[in-house]
This record gives C-alpha cells, structure tokens and sequence, in this order.
C-alpha cells in the first residue's frame, strides 16, 4: 500500500491555521497587542508544523527516488528473464527427437461405427503419429499406424537387429513374434527408433505379457 502526502505551504496564512509571517496592521476594533500576543502564542506550534512540513517534503523526494529504483530494477529483471527464455529456447530448438520413444495405447471399445476410424493420437515439434482402426461388426479388426498423414509402406523381413536395444529398453522382448494377419492387443504400443542412419517406427500388440510385432517401417 503506498501512501502520498501532499501538505501546505505553512509559513502563509491558510483556512486551517494561519502562521504569523509578518505582523499585521490592526483592525478596526482590534489592539495591537492582542495581535502580537496571538501571533506570539501560535510561534511554538507554527514551528512545529514547518519542521513537518519539510520532513514530508524530504519524504515525498525519496520515495519518488525509490519508485524510480523500483521501476529500474523491474526492468532489468525482466530483461534477463527474457534473454534466459531466449537462450533456452534456443538451446530446445537445437535438439533432435530422442533416440528412442514409445508411445502407448488402449484398445478402442465396442459399439463403434462402421469403417476407418481414430483410435490414438500423439503430436510433437518433430510430427503426428495417428493409430487407426478398421471397424467391422462394431469391434476394431485391426490397427495399424499413420506418420503425419500417410500409411508407410511396411517393412519385409525380420527387423534388424540394430534395433535390439531400443525395443528391450521399452520392455519388448526381441526377437518379437509377430502378430500375424490382424493386429490386436490389449494394448497397442508405437515404437521409435532414430539411433541410426534409418529411421523406423514399430506397432506391438500386447498378448499376455509378449509385445507381438505388427507392423514395422521406415520413416
């Protein structure tokens, strides 16, 4: 809470209590000396009142200095918060996707309509990962996975072993078997893998406690 005080010039006459300057000439039916003794009886407390007036007004000096401060200080915080948020920024914009990330689903319900449809999604800086079901008879038949829009041709043969390590560290047991004609699960897990020069991204459906392989490619 900030309190500022304005005062009056004391040392002149005002409504309130008027402080004898300078002696004034009597008035009709008024004595000079009941005019001196007034004044004279009011000089103590006159005194009293200019020592206020100036410490309010050495007061009000300091505090505008001290708003000043304040401003000044705000100001250089705020820059350095601004160059820190710049620079980790920066920093961020610097890294590349993780080596290796996976992404975890739960199997879409019963009751569903007919066709194509969402069943998962994950977005980043780095891109989209759709996980789509094809619908039949109200029950997903089977899922696969979209990167940033598109279908990817899937992988033929057995995934390299290069791989091993990414998988195992995500809790897939290698070498994965594989799911078969339809993939299903009780969850769906997405792996990816960008420890090498290829790039690849890896549906499992989860049967028991095995991460059963679905489908994999190359991004």
């Amino acid at each position: 809470m900030v309190f500022l005080f304005r005062y009056h010039n004391f040392g002149e006459s005002s409504a309130g209590f008027p402080c004898p300057a300078a002696r004034r000439r009597p008035s009709a039916g008024r004595p000079l000396g009941r005019i001196i003794a007034a004044e004279e009886s009011r000089r103590p407390v006159c005194a009293i009142v200019r020592a206020l007036a100036g410490i309010l007004a050495h007061q009000e000096k300091v505090f505008a200095m001290s708003v000043i401060s304040v401003k000044s200080l705000t100001l250089a915080a705020l820059l350095g918060v601004v160059g820190l948020s710049q620079a980790a920024f920066a920093e961020d914009g610097q890294k590349g996707p993780p080596a290796c990330g996976a992404i975890s689903f739960r199997p879409l319900g019963s009751g569903l309509q007919e066709g194509t449809q969402d069943a998962g999604l994950y977005r980043s800086r780095f891109g989209k990962i759709v996980l789509r079901a094809d619908v039949s008879g109200g029950q997903a038949k089977n899922y696969f996975v979209e990167v940033n829009g598109h279908r990817l041709e899937p992988l033929k043969g057995a995934l390299p072993s290069a791989l091993n390590g990414c998988l195992n560290s995500k809790h897939v047991k290698t070498p994965a078997p594989a799911a078969g004609a339809s993939c299903l699960g009780e969850r769906l897990r997405v792996v990816l893998d960008n420890t090498g020069k290829e790039k690849y991204v890896m549906l499992f459906g989860l049967a028991g406690d095995v991460w059963k392989l679905c489908s994999a490619a190359q991004m």
